[in-house]
């Protein structure tokens, strides 16, 4: 049956009037989600814009920490919402508005129960968007740490080997080493010769501490110095140089070869910079002058020794012998680790009532002034320890970490000497601990540690003395006044004392042995900033 024209009509009006109705619904639905949407939209904005908030709080506390430590007016970590600064911080017991803002605020709690000895302190930055009842929080906790001697693989005050070494280093008096060779590269020398600025050349060219050929560097390193380079060195972390003067090639303002530069040499120096590209400007780092605050940790709540003292680590324990250190519970076997974890060796001047008669102590086979401050050690370390002298240490047998290092273990151990640390010249005999993390022979010293030397530097005793022995396997980070110095070369060969191969525990960079001592005046860098929830409880905003 065929459809009339009438009927086929009516379908026809029939479609159109849906066509038309679902054109008008569909962009009414479109038109109510988004509607829809715009609180959420509103919310996620007003969470960045908290968030925001919060990182300004980290910037504005990081920024006093550096006012304090730069401008040394103190320590600006010690102060919380229960001893406060003595410039108003309304951030520390309420809301500091962003600057420009009055909708944005920020508020912090300062955790500082563990800076003294870690050297890290923890802020809880609060950041608010207020906005009518609608305010959004966000949470952040962040961890500054000032600038470190632990942050390099090495740290040298001067590119120069001690001048007190002089006569054996480069057969020069010591007094001439002093009065010639002892100045940084940017340091006037007081005479017109060549160079203008530094050691006096050619007489102190032995006494430069160069990284030459067949030198790898498998960490960061600086020197508050101009680096004095040779050959083709790799440097397989970044390199920074804090000189105040510059070499005067635009290629590379903070390395020089001295011999091509002013002796007349035809070096072909291509040294390898495999992060960064050549060495960096660093603002400088300064040496603290003494260890004295490691004496008064010490005695505050570690072990306070005086005159020469033995250490072995037994993990946990320790066995100590100190003949001039009375009525101390430090002394003796299977003694705890300090409680603080700082022990400190003072010579007998310090004591007052203590004296010794003239003449030395034999302390696992070194002979040491009986008065004089003197530590040797040697062990496996479970645990961590901060060991500092008054006047030198001396590394006696292996030091080790109970589980190898940075995989496994917390254990940390630094070395602090007013003067030097150094590797014992009996160290093949005096070495009673095993190397079980690499199983290297026992007259190779293994370090495991953290070394700062304030006056001097770090060193093998009577290298000049000694055949070639052998390699000195470093774990950890070296910082001292003057560059360390290990051996004695016949051009590039080793002819007394050790090989090195020195490599950075990169744990460092946000770990610290108890109470290290840090660069004077140094800034501050946020080491971390994770977002946590928000606390359950927080002051009143100052806005309705």
């Amino acid at each position: 049956m065929k459809n009339s024209p009438r009927s086929e009509r009516g379908d026809a009006l029939i479609l159109v009037i849906i066509a038309v109705m679902l054109i008008t619904l569909i962009p009414a639905g479109l038109v109510a989600a988004s509607v829809g949407q715009l609180p959420q939209t509103k919310q996620r904005q007003e969470n960045q814009t908290a968030l925001a908030a919060a990182q300004a709080g980290v910037a504005n506390y990081e920024n006093l920490l550096d006012q304090y430590s730069i401008n040394q007016l103190g320590n600006y970590w010690r102060y919380d919402a229960t001893n406060l600064p003595p410039v108003t911080n309304t951030a520390l017991t309420g809301w500091e508005p962003v600057s420009g803002s009055a909708t944005e605020f920020f508020h912090y709690a300062v955790d500082n129960t563990q800076t003294a000895s870690s050297g890290i302190v923890q802020l809880l930055v609060t950041g608010a968007a207020a906005s009518g009842v609608n305010t959004q929080y966000v949470t952040l906790n962040a961890s500054f740490r000032s600038q470190s001697f632990l942050n390099y693989l090495i740290f040298d005050n001067k590119m120069l080997i001690d001048p007190v070494f002089a006569v054996h280093a480069a057969q020069l008096p010591n007094n001439k080493a002093e009065s010639d060779c002892n100045f940084s590269f940017a340091q006037s020398n007081g005479t017109n010769g060549q160079p203008p600025n530094g050691p006096i050349l050619p007489t102190c060219e032995q006494l430069l501490n160069f990284y030459v050929t067949g030198q790898t560097f498998n960490g960061p390193v600086f020197s508050n110095d101009m680096f004095y380079l040779a050959g083709d060195p790799v440097f397989n972390g970044p390199v920074y140089s804090a000189s105040e003067l510059t070499s005067g090639d635009a290629t590379h303002p903070y390395w020089i070869d001295p011999i091509n530069a002013y002796l007349g040499g035809n070096n072909v120096d291509n040294p390898v910079f495999n992060v960064g590209g050549n060495v960096q400007y660093h603002t400088p780092l300064a040496l603290p002058q003494s260890d004295q605050d490691l004496e008064q940790a010490a005695s505050a709540g570690g072990c306070l020794y005086y005159g020469p003292t033995q250490v072995t680590l037994n993990g946990t324990t320790m066995t100590v012998v100190s003949p001039q250190t009375k009525n101390s519970t430090c002394v003796g076997t299977n003694i705890p680790l300090p409680a603080n974890g700082v022990m400190y060796v003072a010579s007998l001047a310090e004591a007052n009532s203590q004296t010794c008669a003239s003449g030395t102590i034999d302390i696992d086979q070194q002979d040491s002034p009986c008065q004089e401050g003197n530590l040797d050690i040697q062990g496996t370390l479970d645990g961590q320890l901060t060991a500092a002298s008054e006047n030198n240490i001396t590394i006696t047998g292996n030091l080790e970490y109970a589980g190898c290092g940075a995989n496994g273990t917390s254990s940390l151990l630094g070395l602090i000497a007013d003067n030097f640390v150094q590797v014992s010249s009996d160290f093949a005999s005096t070495n009673t601990t095993p190397d079980s993390c690499f199983s290297h022979p026992s007259n190779d010293p293994v370090i495991m540690a953290a070394i700062l030397t304030l006056q001097h530097s770090f060193a093998v005793q009577n290298f000049w003395k000694l055949p070639f022995e052998g390699t000195i396997y470093l774990y950890g980070a070296l910082a001292g006044n003057y560059a360390d110095i290990e051996g004695t070369f016949q051009g590039t060969t080793i002819t007394n004392g050790y090989a090195t191969d020195y490599t950075y525990d990169p744990r460092l960079a946000y770990l610290s042995p108890p109470y290290f001592l840090t660069p004077v005046a140094s800034s501050w860098t946020t080491l971390s900033t994770v977002t946590v929830d928000n606390p359950s409880s927080l002051p009143a905003l100052p806005v309705s």
